[in-house]
């Protein structure tokens, strides 16, 4: 009898694709079977034997049948017949190829790389595509661990809750009362995001770095449910993630990778709307459907891209005052933010039906969009009860721009011929003129506040042959005679009115001249 011991398996290959049977006629003592079982399961192939231990060597392939080299206790070569456990790879087997791809998944990156290009051909793919549907099994095998915090065991009165988020955020970070109300209203909607069809995205910039930022996120993350951390990410990880777990993406640096990654502006952009948070992909060979909509807060330095921003509710963050103190936030003190958290949590089941059947009043004062991303921190106030709802009317109104604002903001990202429109209209609703020479027009807008057109072009203000060609071409706006005599060329008012309406919002003109801020174009040309 060939007894094959633990002491001879030198060369068994981890993970190896291909099962085998073995067929020889020799009996194999029980500490040899059962040393094949336990490999059998460290190495995931379902309870069936691995191939035999020893020196490999195939000596021929006929499709189905090897031959395998071993070398017993003597030192003597034996051989035996194997038969390979065959894959189907039909229509109908797309579940054993999953199985497959689930099996590689638990291997280490280097026994995945050996084993590839084999269960590939198997498979009837390129190694590309397994290697693609590999990783995005591990990506939501690390996503569905995200944790979270069970519910509390008592029921939990939603205007204490507020108020003990409130004051722990205050006690951390230097926070307005209208921003720490906001963010404790956010943190409660992002535990109860299953009842919402429009979710803010949370953003948390600041002007310069040791602002606070990084510490609010922190506190966030031990607020939230399930959340799911990183300073860098892909949009394949963020959709991988979002549809295996629906967890609050916690986004750190933000500022530094739009710019590196702007396909991550469009699937973020995608997870505002519930009915619209759909990415498509093709995996092995089969189209896909993943889904970006989970609560998802963003820390910057800087402003956002403008459809981000629209989508968000920002909280502006500064650095704290010689005369301002705040609790350091400590990693390995968390319980009373664990508590916190598990409150919001037992609050959201036991609030989940009022929040869907809430309709909660807009706010007058704010655009369409910013009170689509208030209607479910105005929900949560309201189911609250108290004064909750008109502190957060109150917070909207305050951190959310007006609609003059608005427009004054819109409009400084619009080409220089818009922003030349709007202009000309400051002018001529200071002078009260109805028809002005180009060189009047061209004097007045220079002496705008903080003008981009007294240094339009090497630092030289706009020409009149520039001024007429912006004008001329994308509006159709021209000169013609005017004048007492009717003798010299002039720019008349109502030429211009037709397009100021289309164009340039109303309120824009009515705003203080302290409140227009350089043009993001005003950088004299080079």
């Amino acid at each position: 009898m060939v007894t094959l011991t633990p002491s001879l398996a030198v060369e068994i290959r981890p993970g190896e694709i291909h099962y085998f049977w073995l067929l020889a006629d020799e009996p194999h003592d029980e500490e040899t079977r059962n040393y094949f079982d336990g490999v059998s399961k460290e190495h995931g192939t379902a309870g069936m034997a691995c191939p035999l231990p020893g020196s490999w060597q195939d000596i021929g392939d006929s499709g189905r049948r090897h031959r395998v080299r071993v070398i017993d206790r003597d030192g003597q070569p034996r051989r035996y017949t194997v038969k390979e456990i065959q894959y189907n790879c039909a229509d109908d087997d797309v579940a054993d190829d999953t199985a497959e791809i689930d099996r590689l998944a638990r291997m280490s990156e280097l026994d995945c790389e050996r084993l590839l290009h084999d269960t590939a051909k198997r498979m009837g793919l390129r190694s590309s595509k397994v290697l693609k549907s590999l990783v995005n099994k591990r990506r939501s095998k690390i996503a569905s661990k995200t944790p979270n915090q069970e519910p509390w065991d008592q029921p939990v009165n939603g205007v204490d809750l507020l108020i003990a988020l409130v004051a722990i955020l205050k006690a951390h970070a230097v926070l307005s009362d209208h921003a720490a109300i906001t963010i404790a209203l956010w943190v409660l909607a992002a535990h109860i995001i299953e009842a919402t069809d429009i979710f803010p995205f949370l953003a948390i910039n600041s002007p310069v770095k040791r602002c606070g930022k990084t510490t609010l996120l922190g506190i966030l993350r031990e607020l939230v449910p399930k959340p799911l951390s990183a300073s860098n990410v892909t949009a394949a990880s963020i959709y991988t993630a979002v549809e295996a777990n629906c967890p609050t993406l916690i986004i750190d640096d933000f500022d530094t990778l739009i710019g590196s990654k702007p396909e991550l502006r469009n699937i973020l952009n995608a997870g505002h709307n519930r009915r619209f948070a759909w990415v498509m992909r093709v995996v092995a060979k089969l189209e896909r459907r993943y889904s970006v909509y989970s609560p998802k807060v963003i820390g910057l330095i800087g402003r956002l891209p403008d459809t981000i921003q629209d989508r968000s509710v920002v909280i502006s963050m500064r650095r704290k005052l010689v005369t301002e103190t705040v609790e350091r936030f400590r990693q390995d003190k968390i319980e009373k933010f664990v508590e916190l958290s598990r409150k919001c949590a037992r609050w959201a089941k036991d609030n989940l039906e009022a929040i869907k059947a809430s309709d909660p009043e807009a706010v007058a004062g704010i655009n369409d969009r910013a009170n689509d991303n208030w209607r479910i921190l105005f929900a949560v106030a309201d189911v609250c009860g108290a004064d909750w709802g008109t502190k957060a009317r109150e917070a909207a109104l305050a951190i959310e721009p007006s609609p003059a604002q608005q427009a004054t903001l819109e409009l400084r990202e619009q080409p220089e011929h818009v922003r030349l429109l709007a202009d000309c209209k400051k002018v001529y609703d200071e002078t009260g003129a109805e028809e002005l020479s180009a060189k009047n027009i061209i004097q007045g807008l220079c002496n705008l506040p903080e003008s981009e057109w007294a240094e339009w072009k090497y630092r030289k203000p706009i020409s009149e042959r520039a001024f007429a060609e912006l004008l001329g071409h994308h509006f159709k706006i021209s000169s013609e005679k005017g004048g007492p005599r009717m003798d010299r060329m002039v720019w008349k008012r109502k030429k211009f009115e037709p397009e100021w309406l289309a164009y340039v919002p109303p309120d824009v003109a009515e705003l203080a001249e302290g409140q227009n801020g350089p043009a993001p174009h005003s950088k004299a040309r080079r």
